[in-house]
């Protein structure tokens, strides 16, 4: 019977240092898995960031090429929106 208790209190012993050792590699995975998401959140707004500043600066550069087109462009679309507008009013 004492046999068995210290057999039983060595499997509990066991027990407890898996589930320690589990918490701390759970704990590792899950900063492991936050650093990864940080940099690709990161890449991703830097790769948003720098497509949005190349069209808007080609935008920019269409501008200077064409003003006269610009504004043509700029009239009619508020004249499109205008319309929309009034035609959702009704």
């Amino acid at each position: 019977m004492a046999t068995q208790l210290k057999n039983g209190s060595a499997k509990l012993k066991d027990v407890q240092n898996d589930i320690v050792n589990l918490k701390q590699d759970i704990a590792s995975l899950s900063r492991s898995v936050g650093d990864d998401i940080k940099t690709n959140i990161t890449t991703t707004a830097k790769r948003a960031q720098s497509y949005g500043t190349e069209k808007y600066e080609n935008l920019q550069e269409g501008v200077r090429k064409k003003p006269m087109t610009s504004i043509g462009l700029a009239f009619g679309a508020g004249l499109l929106v205008s319309a929309l507008l009034k035609g959702a009013r009704k």
